[in-house]
């Protein structure tokens, strides 16, 4: 049986920061008890094309992390050391600023999160093959109309 949302609150900061991290991953942290049935085949999202119905990971996840969002920032999980805003005219963070922002925030979920290194590379492998289907079709297409 998983543990409630609510009763997160009654956790340390840091095991709170710990869960948010597998959540964030789509881990199920033991601590929260046994796995929802079906999770290891459970989509992450709902897709446009699937039955409202189907459960999702992020139906799942979506209360845990919003209870721990009420005590925790995403920047106490993933600190950026020496962070600088730097204004401008108007409020906004200059693009510099805010690209080596996000670049240190990859470089530490690289360091700190297997998931994410898996990921990553999950992701290029995807793009890559996704590339080569389509020169595949646009070959096929090229011979079809000869």
């Amino acid at each position: 049986m998983a543990v409630k949302p609510e009763s997160l609150l009654n956790e340390s900061d840091e095991v709170l920061k710990s869960i948010y991290k597998i959540l964030n991953g789509w881990g199920w942290p033991e601590i929260l008890g046994d796995k929802p049935d079906g999770w290891d085949l459970m989509p992450n999202y709902r897709k446009p094309w699937m039955d409202e119905n189907m459960k999702t990971r992020n139906d799942i996840i979506r209360p845990y992390m919003d209870v721990i969002k009420t005590r925790i920032d995403h920047r106490d999980v993933y600190p950026i050391k020496g962070r600088v805003e730097v204004r401008e005219g108007g409020g906004r963070v200059r693009t510099m600023e805010r690209m080596r922002e996000h670049i240190q925030i990859f470089h530490e979920l690289w360091k700190e999160d297997p998931q994410f290194r898996m990921r990553c590379h999950f992701a290029h492998l995807s793009l890559f093959l996704s590339v080569v289907v389509l020169v595949m079709a646009l070959l096929v297409l090229h011979y079809m109309s000869k």
